[in-house]
């Protein structure tokens, strides 16, 4: 499948009620479709001058914004188009300074069959590969105190660990982690830190970092202490040469049903890790190819040998090669 048809497994977009957050001017939902919302977290012209001097986004291209999520709830500015089928979110929910916050909101506007699909940048490959996992601690402390902004430990980790990495050299094994480049200047953590801290600056970094399996097991924390309710439907691990993993929630039925499906998930992951990958086994395979080939080739080689050690001329011309021998040693 490709990215696209993985994130959009089993829903219909021409038939579904979707909500797309921070869809920008690359929608998953064409804007074309009937059910579509789409909910950022400026309008329209706000992100057009935002990110005019951004070469990485057209804002030509930009979607309309039929709602924006900051002073009122999400369920408040969605509220004609509640409850949807499906909210989707790509590389957005490592920004949201309080995710707990956020999960509960994105199920304040679901049917109760309703899913939540998020594309989500897996820490080995990115900029963030250096940086701290997201833990559990991370996420209710910021909770607990009704986060708007990231964080402070947030804003520090960003600045003195992110680094240039090309995900293809990760993958290859020819990254030279000696000589990644930092992206920030180290000198600006404590000057950032105190404009966070003294001016409640918000700086947009990556409040949370994953891969796969920690994703899944922050989840399943979660949802074991009743943070959230959603249960695990599908996660496409992160593919070869690629920078992200995908996953599809949906509202649980119960508490024990979220928590199985996501431990179950981790389970997998881990599992997955711990064995040979595709790519290795098809190189031990190639290099298995590789050594019966050279056993054939030396087979040969050995019967040739001994066709030729058992002819007549060998025989014939065995005194010849005795007496030039000799002379070589008497040179």
């Amino acid at each position: 499948m490709t990215r696209h048809e993985r994130l959009l497994l089993g829903l219909d977009p021409g038939r579904a009620t979707v909500i797309e957050i921070g869809a920008l001017d690359r929608p998953t939902i064409p804007p074309a479709s009937p059910g579509v919302f789409f909910v950022d977290h400026l309008d329209t012209p706000s992100l057009r001058e935002k990110y005019r001097a951004h070469s990485d986004v057209n804002i030509d291209n930009l979607v309309h914004v039929n709602g924006v999520w900051g002073e009122k709830s999400l369920a408040e500015i969605a509220a004609a188009v509640a409850p949807v089928d499906c909210v989707i979110a790509s590389h957005l929910i490592e920004h949201v300074p309080d995710l707990v916050t956020w999960l509960n909101e994105v199920a304040s506007v679901l049917k109760p069959s309703g899913d939540l699909r998020l594309v989500i940048p897996d820490r080995r490959y990115t900029f963030d590969l250096l940086r701290s996992e997201t833990v559990l601690a991370d996420v209710l402390a910021a909770h607990l105190v009704r986060a708007r902004i990231p964080q402070i430990r947030q804003v520090i980790d960003h600045v003195a660990n992110v680094v240039l990495v090309n995900c293809w050299h990760v993958w290859d094994g020819t990254l030279d982690r000696t000589a990644l480049a930092r992206t920030h200047d180290p000198s600006h953590i404590e000057l950032l830190a105190r404009d966070v801290l003294d001016n409640r600056s918000y700086h947009d970094v990556h409040c949370w970092v994953f891969t796969p399996a920690s994703f899944a097991h922050l989840m399943m924390r979660l949802a074991e202490l009743g943070y959230h309710r959603f249960e695990c439907v599908k996660l496409f691990d992160t593919e070869y040469h690629q920078n992200e993993f995908i996953v599809i929630a949906r509202l649980a039925a119960d508490k024990t049903a979220a928590v199985a499906s996501w431990r179950a998930m981790h389970q997998e992951l881990e599992t997955a890790a711990a064995a040979p990958s595709a790519r290795e086994l098809a190189a031990t395979a190639t290099r298995d190819e590789e050594i019966e080939r050279l056993r054939a080739q030396v087979a040969g080689l050995e019967r040739t040998l001994a066709e030729i050690t058992r002819s007549t001329s060998w025989r014939l011309t065995a005194p010849m090669r005795v007496v030039k021998g000799l002379l070589r040693s008497s040179n």
